[in-house]
């Protein structure tokens, strides 16, 4: 399947600095930081060649300062930092088992809890995807979405679901 490709435009607060994050193109993502200067939009960096998104928006938030907050000031309380690192995956629906996931894990967004025990207020199942740690190490581990969340934000997220090959 193809990935969905991500154009996000972030500008700073005093409308000085805009950052574009984009891809995949040719497979890759980056990021290009605009500054206005002289009545004019003028490109002051270009970064790219990462292998996710969640690469591109990593080095885009450590090269520019104000990034971070950016992503954490939207109009919805959900939208984070670290959800934006989740922008475009695929997930799929499935149960909360602790032989396959571990104990417990929270929804990225909302941080409701999941897990397979019946604990007060606990989620039994929900979207989960893989998640591949932008550092460089190849490592990975599970994040999970739950259902309510995901209703609301796959669209603005582009969040797909995987095809179930099984039916």
């Amino acid at each position: 399947m193809p990935l969905p490709p991500i154009r996000r435009l972030l500008v700073r607060p005093d409308d000085k600095e805009k950052v574009e994050l984009f891809g995949p193109d040719e497979g890759l993502y980056g990021f290009r930081l605009w500054q206005h200067k002289r009545k004019a939009w003028r490109r002051a960096a270009e970064s790219n060649g990462f292998e996710s998104y969640a690469g591109a928006v990593v080095e885009a938030a450590r090269e520019i300062d104000w990034i971070e907050r950016a992503l954490s000031n939207q109009s919805d309380w959900r939208h984070s930092y670290h959800l934006e690192l989740l922008r475009g995956l695929t997930f799929q629906f499935d149960l909360h088992e602790e032989q396959r996931y571990g104990g417990y894990d929270h929804c990225s967004a909302c941080s409701v809890k999941l897990a397979e025990h019946d604990w007060p207020g606990v989620l039994h199942e929900g979207y989960v995807t893989r998640y591949s740690i932008p550092n460089g190490a190849g490592g990975t581990h599970w994040k999970w979405i739950c259902e309510q969340c995901f209703d609301d934000l796959h669209e603005s997220m582009q969040w797909t679901l995987e095809s179930d090959t099984d039916s």
